[in-house]
């Protein structure tokens, strides 16, 4: 939630009152007639209000730099949606009061649906005033409207995150019933009883997991980043980005322990799968045998898991089971993308399964048979041929799981194959945590989306980390998760690209701990580019000089992939991009791969020049320029003015890959504008672009992801008007009203303008790639070198009257506002922190005045060597502008 400097609290209250007089009235929260709630507040504190200039400036007199911060603390819902059943004083429970379910047998089940007006997530808590019967608390949870009666769909990658979005809560005592797991974002929460009984809940919350950046409380508040401009719609974006990646940045030790480990054994609740980490090598048949103890309704174990992406789920519904059938065994297939469990079939228990009393159990797999025994008891064979339909390997690793309602306690596993030990592992010892990774977030890190799949991506960080930069600032997020990646790499050099927060650090080779964390070639990649920028806005040449070992590794392992024309070829192994597609991915010569490799190689570049290693940068530049001839030579489709998605599909366009030629400079700069308009004409989509043209053989999707990169491309290339339009069309729908508005960014759009699908994330870091354009192109605001210690202020006005807002760097803030006056006269104020100097970029023509006084302006600046013109208008420069605070006034 947006958030005007001062008092945490007072602030975040006076947001909870608006928003829940806006839903009252029928207005969406977090938007105040189009203007944003950090910006309404920063007008309301300072008298002032957006849409006229004052006498004396072209932007609105009392603009203040407002940040956008996440509420803490306990969040509330603010609005009633719907209500069924037997439920009592629903309403008055958003003001204090209580609100009372009741089920009696063989009636309708009570139900309430709560509305907290915008993304928010942690762990959910219910306060219980009074109780009767048994009842059973259910909770689903959703980001949208439409999904809110069954919930979502979340990925279970992470041990500490529901992967349910349909909790339950067994209601035995009053006092608060807290979730020990979380359910990291959603709009929605529908209440309801499971079972009979009565519950009166005299309070709702999420406890949020978000902590405010410190500088949000330090006295030097501007060093957080903001953007106002002259259109609303752009704001509302920025703020929406910046949010997002908020929802999506874990401080260290955020996430609570799951597993709670004892002299007993492990005992696991809810929650995410936790795997055994290091089995790579381990054969597709093994067996897997532990003791369990069901202490209430069931228990869950997990085999041939492929990263939680795809597996065989085993279920042990006890004698008393309330949610499957009683004193069986279930097979299930699972799949991430397919949505969750397929069930397979299930085995009786004669002998039944009695809470409370140990067991032991053993699994073995062959082929598509599983065989389980029960207390030495042969339980029989399941097959599980069935489970092709979610794409299932033959490989994996072994872990626990338990379904809702239910918990279990574990000990003294053993996976075995031909009789020799794969692991082994008392589950006695905290130890045992690490190798599930079943333990806390030990570093700050960016995770991918608030509800999915809220782990760490190294293509997400590609984006989100700049925006990161350009809001809160709190890099510690960008450096850990890269010296989480970083700590795995394979003997051949690849460098991770996902993992769950909370994997632990290694100092050994990878190899050992399997393929689930190196997800393809061309995302291995984005840790070169991730480092890269982290350097150049931080300055951190320390975490530099960590990594430094792992991106030359990274660099000798894509080399290898080099073919005899001078490209990268990928085949089915190694070819997934950001649109999964495991069972026919684009192979071979694929554009969009080449192309970021020519990114990561002039990036390398550049990190092996700040590491003083001259000879390495130049080995870099020169494949550089082999791999930018080999592209225009084997990729680019002369006679329709674009780059082919690859070498064997030259007639169909991906956006990604001609975005990047562009931004890259592969393409030759008088080449820019034909491939951005055949972009535009061939991916035509009332909202905004398609990823890949309608005869590329691919889902047919809306990509903020690749619409990013084509954001870039246009500013880059100068098009900042043809930028700022596919920004308000693409991502103007995201932040409009209605029941999918979350306040955050989304993963992707279908032709249709909505969410693909339940599935989608609607808090998503990789499509907020806006905010940080905005600032960086708009606002004018870039990094030269390492740290800003030279900077370039060179706004891209487009069609906008005016823009304020605040860069944080190391050195402290650059605040800048600018603005064209009626009579044409264009004024920048600029101020400049100590330690850093740059240029300042304004329009050409005009006579230029530095705080009154007439100024020569230059017509070039080694800061800003390409020289791009924006929308037609050329620049001058103010070069070597030292530390001070400056108003600039062109024309006039």
């Amino acid at each position: 939630m947006p958030r005007h400097l001062g008092d945490g609290r007072a602030i975040a209250a006076r947001m909870r009152a608006r928003a829940n007089y806006r839903v009252t009235h029928g207005l969406t929260p977090g938007l105040t007639h189009g203007v944003t709630l950090a910006a309404a507040f920063a007008l309301a504190a300072c008298g002032g209000t957006l849409g006229s200039a004052d006498s004396t400036t072209p932007w609105p007199a009392n603009v203040s730099a407002a940040s956008y911060l996440p509420d803490t603390g306990n969040v509330r819902p603010v609005k009633v949606v719907s209500v069924s059943g037997s439920v009592t004083g629903a309403d008055s429970l958003l003001t204090g009061g209580a609100v009372t379910l009741k089920y009696v047998a063989g009636g309708a089940a009570p139900t309430v649906v709560l509305d907290y007006g915008h993304e928010v997530g942690g762990l959910p808590a219910f306060g219980i005033a009074a109780q009767s019967g048994s009842p059973t608390l259910s909770a689903t949870f959703s980001e949208s409207r439409t999904t809110a009666a069954t919930g979502d769909v979340s990925a279970g990658l992470t041990v500490s995150v529901d992967p349910q979005r349909a909790s339950l809560f067994p209601v035995s005592a009053t006092g608060t019933l807290k979730s020990s797991a979380v359910q990291g974002g959603e709009r929605y929460e529908t209440l309801s009883l499971a079972t009979p009984g009565e519950v009166t809940l005299n309070s709702v919350a999420i406890q949020s997991l978000y902590a405010a950046p410190a500088s949000a409380t330090s006295s030097t508040p501007a060093t957080l980043g903001s953007f106002v401009s002259s259109s609303d719609t752009l704001n509302r974006i920025w703020t929406a980005g910046a949010y997002t990646v908020e929802m999506d940045r874990l401080v260290a030790n955020a996430l609570p322990l799951a597993w709670q480990v004892s002299a007993e054994g492990t005992t696991i609740g809810s929650s995410g799968t936790g795997i055994v980490q290091k089995s790579g090598g381990w054969p597709s048949d093994y067996a897997m045998a532990f003791d369990v103890r069901v202490n209430s309704n069931s228990a869950g174990w997990t085999m041939r898991d492929a990263g939680n992406l795809t597996s065989l789920r085993f279920v042990l519904h006890s004698a008393s089971d309330t949610q499957g059938t009683p004193n069986t065994l279930e097979l299930d297939a699972y799949s991430t993308f397919a949505g969750g469990a397929i069930k397979l079939g299930e085995l009786p228990v004669a002998a039944g399964i009695a809470t409370g009393t140990w067991h032991s159990v053993s699994t073995s797999l062959s082929g598509n048979t599983a065989s389980v025994t029960l207390d030495g008891a042969n339980l029989g064979t399941l097959d599980a041929s069935g489970a092709a339909s979610v794409l299932l390997t033959s490989y994996g690793s072994a872990g626990f799981f338990n379904l809702p309602a239910s918990q279990a306690t574990y000990r003294n596993l053993a996976i075995t194959a031909n009789g020799a030990s794969l692991y082994a592992n008392t589950l006695m010892a905290a130890s045992a945590l690490d190798d599930f990774s079943a333990n806390t977030n030990a570093l700050p890190l960016l995770i991918d989306g608030a509800k999915r799949d809220r782990t760490v991506w190294s293509g997400d960080i590609a984006v989100e980390a700049p925006t990161l930069f350009y809001t809160s600032a709190q890099n510690d997020a960008v450096a850990g998760s890269l010296r989480l990646l970083g700590s795995y790499r394979l003997a051949n050099g690849e460098v991770s690209t996902t993992h769950s927060p909370q994997d632990p650090l290694i100092s050994t080779s990878a190899d050992a701990y399997g393929s689930s964390s190196f997800y393809s070639t061309q995302y291995s990649m984005y840790f070169v580019t991730a480092l890269h920028d982290y350097y150049l806005y931080s300055g951190d040449a320390t975490l530099l000089a960590q990594q430094w070992a792992a991106a030359q590794g990274e660099l000798n392992y894509l080399q290898t992939q080099v073919d005899s024309n001078g490209l990268i070829a990928v085949d089915a192994s190694n070819a997934q991009d950001w649109l999964p597609d495991f069972a026919s991915p684009v192979t071979g010569e694929v554009a969009s791969t080449n192309m970021l490799y020519y990114q990561v190689l002039t990036d390398a570049a550049e990190l092996a020049t700040a590491m003083g290693d001259a000879s390495t940068s130049a080995i870099y530049v020169q494949r550089a320029a082999a791999l930018k001839q080999a592209i225009n030579s084997r990729l680019y489709n002369s006679a329709g003015g674009y780059y082919g998605m690859s070498a064997a599909s030259m007639g169909a366009v991906a956006q990604d890959a001609n975005a990047l030629a562009v931004i890259t400079g592969v393409a030759p700069q008088a080449s820019a504008a034909t491939v951005l308009a055949s972009i535009a004409q061939k991916l035509a989509n009332p909202f905004g672009r398609l990823a890949f043209s309608t005869d590329s053989g691919r889902t047919a999707v809306v990509s903020p992801f690749a619409s990013d990169m084509e954001v870039r491309a246009r500013m880059a290339s100068g098009d900042t008007r043809g930028a700022l339009n596919l920004i308000g069309t693409l991502w103007g729908t995201m932040v409009a009203d209605g029941d999918n508005y979350t306040g955050t960014v989304w993963e992707a759009l279908g032709t249709n303008g909505l969410p693909v699908s339940s599935q989608t994330s609607l808090a998503h870091g990789w499509s907020s790639g806006p905010t940080s354009a905005l600032s960086r192109y708009v606002l004018g605001v870039r990094p030269v070198t390492a740290g800003f210690k030279q900077w370039l202020v060179k706004p891209q006005t487009g069609d906008l009257q005016w823009a304020v807002g605040t860069v944080p760097t190391p050195y402290g803030a650059i605040p800048v506002k600018w603005g064209r006056a009626r009579n044409g006269v264009f004024r920048i104020d600029v101020t400049v922190p100590a330690g850093t100097t740059g240029t300042i970029a304004l329009p050409a023509g005009g006579t230029v005045k530095v705080n009154g006084v007439a100024t020569t302006a230059s017509t070039s600046s080694a800061l800003d060597s390409a020289g791009v013109v924006s929308d037609g208008t050329a620049y001058q420069y103010l070069n070597g502008v030292q530390p001070g605070s400056y108003s600039i006034v062109v024309g006039g």
